[in-house]
């Protein structure tokens, strides 16, 4: 179980709830996502733009993803991402926040980990806005291209 849902899928879409997803991802674009990380044996595939600073990409031959490096500081991401379930369970311990899942689970697996992904198709455009007023990897998200756009089409109030 994880946040008390039993899960029964193989593979877990997982975003932690302070973003605002701005992307409607279509249902063929996810299965297409499933398959490939069944067939190329994936842990986990981010959909989302790259990571914060310290997370490295290797290129691979032959297939349309970039590997995250085993030495990255971000080998776990609360990012859009879709997940192996044995692997989110086996990674994920109930005594982390997300941001101790972060940091401490991509420590444990620095150096090991050579089956997590991500689709840099979506380094363009913004697929979420994160929904705190600041981080510690930049401004206010609100000062973010898109976000005005994005908060007027959802009819959101600003704060």
């Amino acid at each position: 179980m994880l946040a008390g849902v039993e899960m029964s899928s193989d593979y877990i879409f997982f975003i932690v709830e302070d973003y605002f997803l701005s992307y409607s991802y279509l249902k063929q674009q996810l299965d297409m996502y499933v398959e490939d990380m069944k067939l190329h044996k994936m842990n986990r595939l981010q959909i989302s733009h790259g990571g914060p600073p310290g997370q490295n990409y290797v290129s691979v031959y032959n297939i349309n993803y970039d590997r995250i490096a085993d030495n990255s500081k971000y080998l776990i991401s609360m990012q859009p991402s879709i997940w192996s379930r044995e692997f989110l369970l086996r990674v994920l311990k109930p005594e982390y926040s997300p941001w101790e899942f972060e940091i401490e689970g991509s420590y444990q697996l620095r150096g090991k980990e050579k089956n997590t992904y991500i689709d840099r198709f979506y380094e363009s455009f913004q697929v979420y806005f994160p929904a705190a007023r600041s981080s510690c990897y930049g401004p206010d998200f609100r000062q973010e291209v898109g976000w005005e756009d994005f908060r007027k089409r959802h009819h959101l109030k600003d704060f």
